[in-house]
């Protein structure tokens, strides 16, 4: 309470900086788990200590330390890249300088200045792992001239190597381990420097943990380890004179915006996050993500109602990355990152931009996808070289010339399957100048970064979409809390919803293991949002929760209500109406099986009934209880135009038996994994007839109107 100070703390205090001032920390941690795949001290702890203090905080800026394989690859593939594309004998340790004009703040026009032609960065530095890797990588280069090496960090490395985190905690741990690093290679050897500068009482206990980093590697000269606590993702501000906080802060704003408008980046590598929920929606690097919300050409409005995936925070690194490349006129690209950009269809733009600004784009598919149930071909188990569940690749962009090319770039592709042993082996075992990439061809519309067997891709594009041919259509609700929102009867889900809404919000939320509120989903709102429905029965509606396996919820059609996504916009032609709806998988989950993410309901439908986003396409439309067959009328038109007069039903039936044809699921699986099915216009009325025959059978027996008699009976035993 005010400057009341507990004795036993100042005495633990004074008694942790008395350790600390006499503790040699670089001898007790020199070999502790420095040479180990996945850890090392300071990671570890620093791991440790973040998953158990806020695991939230851990997943929203995606701190997963980087495999120590994975990080090995992609720095030996920067130097190899260096030396062989772009002719610097000494690859990373390369000393050359290039001039370059400069706009300084206050000044009229722009200054020459002298800097290092290879200038790294990490724009999501983490704990410096990338960073210390290279610094290594390079020293080991100068083993037989260790005299040499303070005077060429000094002078040749310091100066080009840098690095932006925006978390303090990560910032400070990225600068000790920095500082271990040049310790270890003979960079530091001032140890009453050292302890003088970091382990001062007065220093290290007056609030300012990060500052005490950096000093700890500005020991020999003025130069510092360029490691800045900034957002990457925000544009330079040459106001940095407001900040709350002490001048060095300000400082290292300036030094980050001096990098960010003015230092000719040459090589980007790294691991950034992997956040969907992307908080990083600023002007700038949302001004900058236009060019991957384009359709490939770059003229036409990327053709997706909801491209939330392309704003994940790895490809917003990716997109700034390019962009320093870019302003640079040449330069690498080396990341490892989420695999879902190599052939989703949502990412066509970027995938076509990266193509249109590199000249040779490298993917090392390092698989390792659970959510999509991802097995070896050999149908063995594939695992990841993370602790996560989405695949990650290895991604190496280069760009040689600066001058504009005609064309687009050559992809060179590789799988490694597997179990995470094997796949730390082919990285330590294979260099990049080695590794047996097979050349791909990209081809329009989707320029997939992973082989497609395309010599049916014409004849199967002659067909229509039937994204086309049902104008409406939409994922299914998405309710936030299956367990209170989704009953087995009609009788329980009122008696829950009465309960619920009746219940002060702290006791619902206790009573029906409610947890945190998530984004677009409340207690307060859900309970609010109940009360001014009124109750009504009509609300109480079958929902086609799983494949059959129809439950029961109340639907109001208000999203971040009882349900948190309501998509209203296609269930109000459903509720209550008589209609039946396609359902469909956009992407396949296990690309490794064969295609079964087809079926139908004739009720509202959840996100997850088929996998992980499941679409509905409503046979028809409800506008003031006129019905209308959700159908282009041209699609309709062409098809008549081969078999003669048609009814909606009959059209429906046909697409369902041609989804359900064994020959048609062989033929096209390539095509049937990565986007919405094409449908074949049928060669004539016989054809038409023998689908849609099929289709009606199945659509019945999966609706469950018309079920077989068996006589198959179960004896008891």
């Amino acid at each position: 309470a005010g400057n009341d100070i507990d004795e036993r703390i100042v005495w633990s205090v004074d008694s942790l900086a008395s350790i600390f001032s006499y503790t040699d920390v670089a001898d007790i941690l020199k070999d502790f788990g420095r040479k180990t795949k996945t850890t090392d001290p300071i990671i570890h702890f620093y791991e440790t200590f973040l998953s158990k203090y806020d695991k939230s905080l851990r997943k929203m800026r995606g701190v997963y330390y980087t495999p120590q394989p994975v990080v090995d690859y992609i720095v030996r593939a920067m130097d190899d890249i260096l030396k062989t594309d772009f002719e610097l004998p000494d690859g990373l340790a390369d000393k050359s300088k290039i001039t370059k004009k400069i706009q300084i703040q206050g000044a009229s026009k722009p200054v020459e200045k002298e800097f290092h032609r290879v200038q790294l960065l990490d724009p999501a530095t983490g704990t410096g792992t990338f960073l210390a890797t290279a610094v290594n990588y390079i020293h080991d280069k100068f083993k037989n001239n260790a005299g040499i090496w303070p005077n060429y960090v000094e002078n040749d490395l310091l100066p080009r190597m840098h690095g932006f985190e925006i978390m303090m905690s990560s910032y400070t741990m990225a600068h000790l381990k920095l500082d271990l690093v040049l310790r270890e290679t003979g960079y530091i050897q001032d140890d009453a420097r050292i302890n003088d500068k970091i382990f001062r009482q007065d220093n290290l206990f007056d609030g300012n943990l990060a500052q005490v980093a950096r000093n700890s590697t500005i020991l020999n000269s003025n130069n510092r380890v360029g490691v800045y606590l900034t957002n990457s993702l925000e544009e330079a501000d040459p106001d940095t004179q407001t900040l709350w906080a002490a001048q060095w802060l300000s400082d290292e704003a300036k030094e980050a915006n001096n990098i960010k408008q003015n230092v000719p980046v040459m090589c980007v590598l790294g691991n950034p996050p992997y956040n969907a929920s992307s908080a990083n929606t600023n002007d700038y690097i949302m001004k900058l993500m236009e060019a991957y919300k384009k359709e490939p050409g770059g003229k036409t409005k990327l053709q997706e109602r909801n491209p939330k995936w392309i704003n994940d925070d790895y490809v917003k690194f990716i997109r700034l990355a390019e962009h320093f490349i870019e302003k640079n006129g040449s330069g690498i690209v080396a990341y490892i990152t989420n695999h879902g950009f190599l052939d989703n269809p949502t990412f066509r733009g970027m995938r076509w931009h990266l193509l249109k600004t590199f000249d040779e784009c490298y993917i090392i598919n390092l698989h390792g996808n659970s959510k999509k149930k991802e097995i070896c071909p050999d149908g063995s188990s594939d695992e990841n070289v993370f602790d996560i569940m989405v695949g990650t690749s290895i991604s190496i962009f280069v760009k040689t010339s600066n001058s504009a090319k005609k064309g687009l770039a050559k992809l060179h592709y590789v799988d490694v399957w597997g179990k995470r042993e094997h796949k730390y082996d082919f990285l330590i075992n294979n260099r990049f100048v080695d590794t047996k990439f097979t050349t791909l061809e990209p081809i329009e519309p989707d320029f997939l970064f992973v082989p497609k067997d395309n010599s049916l891709r014409k004849h199967y594009n002659k067909g229509f979409g039937v994204q086309e041919l049902f104008p409406l259509n939409s994922v299914g609700i998405v309710t936030a809390r299956d367990d209170l929102t989704i009953q087995e009867s009609k009788e329980k889900i009122k008696e829950t919803i009465l309960d619920f809404a009746n219940l002060d919000s702290e006791t619902a939320r206790e009573k029906y293991k409610l947890g945190k509120d998530a984004r677009d989903w409340s207690v307060k709102g859900a309970q609010q949002d109940l009360r001014n429905s009124g109750f009504e029965d009509k609300l109480i509606s079958k929902i086609a929760y799983r494949v059959f396996d129809n439950k029961w919820t109340y639907y109001t059609g208000n999203s971040k209500g009882f349900q948190c996504m309501a998509r209203a916009r296609a269930m109000n032609h459903v509720l209550g109406h008589d209609n039946r709806i396609l359902l469909l998988e956009r992407i396949v989950g296990n690309k490794l099986r064969p295609y079964t993410d087809v079926f139908v309901t004739d009720q509202i439908w959840d996100a997850h009934e088929l996998g992980s986003a499941c679409y509905g396409f409503p046979l028809y439309t409800y506008f003031n209880d006129e019905k209308t067959p959700n159908l282009n009328p041209q699609i309709v038109r062409e098809i008549e135009s081969k078999v003669g007069q048609t009814t909606p039903e009959s059209i429906f039936d046909y697409i369902y038996g041609v989804l359900h044809s064994p020959s048609y699921r062989e033929k096209y699986r390539e095509f049937l994994k990565i986007d919405f099915p094409r449908i074949p216009y049928p060669e004539n009325k016989d054809k038409f007839e023998h689908y849609r025959k099929y289709g009606e059978q199945l659509r019945k027996l999966h609706l469950m109107t018309n079920t077989p008699q068996s006589n198959v009976t179960f004896p008891i035993v």
